[in-house]
């Protein structure tokens, strides 16, 4: 996976409170990259869920990590139009010179709500996606691999509800899938 910066890079992340970016999160807290955190405030909680992984970043670490700053438009875009959003405004404001995404590739079966194409398309050498050839199933076994599985449950994926999951997005779906080998 890609942790390596030039020299004098001011990386960021952006976060959702999602299985995805929190795993990337961590990974690279614990490779000692620190870097800024950023979110687009949608309406599934997504405020409320990264600071429910960074308050747990902040235990296990035992550091004091800040929340992330809000950036982009979180009005009806989509997933993939909010991200863009967000990365436009971080870099404009240059809040940070690499962003890491925790885009993951879908996963090789159809879901009722497939979203037409949820893969970014990275075409920006400031934009970091070490998780890109990885699916749900791998990012899972990334968490159990490194036994934080405590972490995985905290995460929020659902793309309705901000304080449950409704089991029936594309999100839900694609967690419910990634988790069956658990």
């Amino acid at each position: 996976m890609i942790f390596s910066l030039p020299e004098n890079a001011k990386p960021g992340i952006m976060l959702s409170g999602g299985a995805d970016s929190t795993l990337l999160l961590w990974m690279l807290l614990k490779n000692n990259i620190n870097p800024l955190p950023f979110v687009v405030n949608r309406r599934n909680g997504s405020i409320t869920n990264t600071k429910c992984v960074i308050d747990w970043i902040n235990n296990y670490y035992n550091i004091s990590y800040p929340y992330p700053t809000m950036v982009g438009n979180p009005s009806s875009l989509t997933h993939d139009q909010q991200v863009k959003s967000g990365l436009r405004e971080v870099f404009k404001k240059e809040f940070a010179t690499h962003v890491y995404l925790g885009t993951i590739k879908p996963p090789p079966v159809d879901f009722p709500k497939n979203p037409p194409d949820q893969t970014l398309k990275n075409k920006n050498k400031n934009i970091i996606t070490p998780f890109l050839l990885k699916n749900k199933k791998d990012i899972y076994k990334l968490y159990k691999t490194n036994n934080i599985l405590d972490l995985l449950k905290i995460t929020h994926s659902c793309e309705i509800y901000d304080d449950k999951h409704c089991n029936k997005c594309f999100s839900c779906y694609e967690r419910l899938w990634g988790m069956n080998e658990l």
